[in-house]
C-alpha cells in the first residue's frame, strides 16, 4: 500500500479549489490526475509493472492482514452476530470499517459485490454497535463514515440528527447532509449561529490507534515513505487514509446556494454565508478545512474588506501547501509530522505550522496588501 496520508489531503484541497473556480499553487506533491492518486491509494504498482501476479498477492496479504485485525478486534467472535459485548462499540465500528474497506476494495478491484453474509455481518455489527452510542462520545461522530452511508444509512441520518441536536454550535454538524437535504435558509442560518468547527478527525485517528496498540505490532510496513515505518506508523498512514477519504464534505450545494445570493436583497443570508466561511478559515484542523473555507470566502465577497479577508485566507492556505511540500523534503521531517499528529490536540494544521517554523519559515504570513 502506498504512503497516501497528506497525499489525499493535498489533492482533495487543489481538487476543491479548482471545482470552485480557484487557481492553486504549484505543489510537486500533488500527483498529476485523479487517476493517480487511484493508484497511490490502491497500492497497485502499475499497468506496466509487469508483475501481476506479485502485485494480486500482495494484495491478498493486505486484505488478509486487515481482516485478522479486525476479527482480533472482535475478540475473536467471527460469528455474524452483534458487537461483543467484550468490546467497546468503538473497536466494533472499526472493525466494520475494515471489513468494509477490504470488500470495497475487491469489489473495485474485480467488479464484483461481496458475497451476502459478509455484507450481512457488516451490517449487524454497524446496528449492534449503533444501540451502544450512549456509551462512546465519539460514537456518534463514527456513524457519519461511510461504511454507515452505504450499509446502514438509516442510521447515519440518525446521527446527524442526534449530533445536531447536541452539538447546535459546531459548523461541522451542519456541513454533513441528510439524504435529499439542499441548502435551505433555515439551515444556513443554522450553520452561521455556530461558535466553532470541530470535526474531531484527529480525535478518532488517536482513538482508533490505541485500539489497535496491541493487535498490529507486526503491520505490514506502506511503501511509499523515505524511512523505514515502525508499526505505529504504518498503521496511522493507513487509517488516516481512511479517515481523510471518508471525510471530505459534500459542499457544492453550499456554495451554489451562497454565490447566487444578492446581498442587495438578501443582506441576512449572505452574511450567513460569510460568517460560515469566516467559521471555516478560523477554525481550520486541515488544509481541506482551509482550502473550503477561503473558496466560499472568494466566491461570497463583495465588499473591499472582505476581498481582503479572503486574499488573506487564499495566503494562509499557501503557506500551508508549503508546510506540506517542506514535510516532504526530508524523511526526519515526515516521521516529526506523524509524531506531532499522534499528540493530544494534534492537527494537520498544527502539525504544518510547525514545520514551517522547524523550516525557519513563518507560521502564519503577513496580512495581504
Amino acid at each position: 500500500m502506498k504512503s497516501w496520508m497528506r497525499l489525499i489531503a493535498s489533492f482533495c484541497a487543489g481538487m476543491l479549489c479548482l471545482q470552485c473556480g480557484l487557481a492553486t499553487p504549484t505543489n510537486p506533491v500533488l500527483p498529476a490526475s485523479q487517476g493517480e492518486i487511484a493508484t497511490h491509494a490502491e497500492g497497485d504498482a502499475g499497468p506496466n509493472s509487469g508483475a501481476p501476479a506479485r502485485d494480486t498477492a500482495a494484495r491478498d496479504a493486505h486484505d488478509a492482514y486487515w481482516r485478522s485485525v479486525a476479527e482480533q478486534l472482535l475478540a475473536g467472535q467471527a460469528s455474524a452476530g452483534a458487537c461483543p459485548a467484550a468490546r467497546d462499540a468503538g473497536s466494533c465500528v472499526l472493525a466494520a470499517r475494515l471489513l468494509w474497506g477490504v470488500n470495497s476494495r475487491r469489489e473495485l478491484t474485480l467488479g464484483s459485490p461481496p458475497p451476502q453474509p459478509e455484507r450481512d455481518r457488516v451490517r449487524a455489527l454497524l446496528a449492534s454497535a449503533a444501540l451502544r452510542a450512549h456509551e462512546e462520545p465519539m460514537l456518534y461522530r463514527a456513524m457519519t463514515r461511510d461504511v454507515f452511508k452505504h450499509e446502514a444509512p438509516a442510521l447515519r441520518e440518525l446521527a446527524i440528527v442526534e449530533l445536531r441536536r447536541g452539538e447546535p454550535d459546531n459548523l461541522q454538524v451542519w456541513l454533513l447532509s441528510l439524504a435529499g437535504e439542499t441548502w435551505t435558509q433555515k439551515r444556513l442560518q443554522a450553520a452561521a449561529r455556530s461558535t466553532r468547527f470541530e470535526t474531531h478527525l484527529y480525535d478518532i485517528l488517536r482513538a482508533d490507534l490505541e485500539r489497535l496498540a496491541g493487535i498490529t505490532a507486526d503491520a505490514p510496513a506502506v511503501d511509499g515513505l523515505p524511512f523505514e515505518p515502525t508499526a505505529v506508523e504504518s498503521v496511522q498512514e493507513f487509517l488516516f487514509g481512511m479517515l481523510v477519504a471518508e471525510a471530505m464534505p459534500g459542499l457544492q450545494g453550499l456554495f451554489e446556494s451562497c454565490s447566487a445570493v444578492d446581498p442587495a436583497v438578501q443582506a441576512e443570508v449572505h452574511a450567513d454565508c460569510w460568517r460560515i466561511a469566516e467559521r471555516l478559515v478560523g477554525h481550520a484542523e486541515s488544509v481541506v478545512d482551509l482550502a473550503l473555507g477561503f473558496a466560499l470566502m472568494r466566491r461570497v465577497a463583495r465588499d473591499p474588506l472582505q476581498h481582503e479577508r479572503a486574499a488573506q485566507a487564499r495566503l494562509d492556505y499557501e503557506s500551508l501547501q508549503q508546510a506540506i511540500v517542506e514535510t516532504h523534503k526530508s524523511g526526519n521531517q515526515q516521521r516529526l509530522f506523524l509524531q506531532r499528529l499522534r499528540e493530544p490536540g494534534g492537527t494537520e494544521v498544527s502539525a504544518a505550522r510547525l514545520t514551517l517554523v522547524d523550516a525557519g519559515l513563518p507560521p502564519e504570513l503577513p496580512p495581504a496588501r
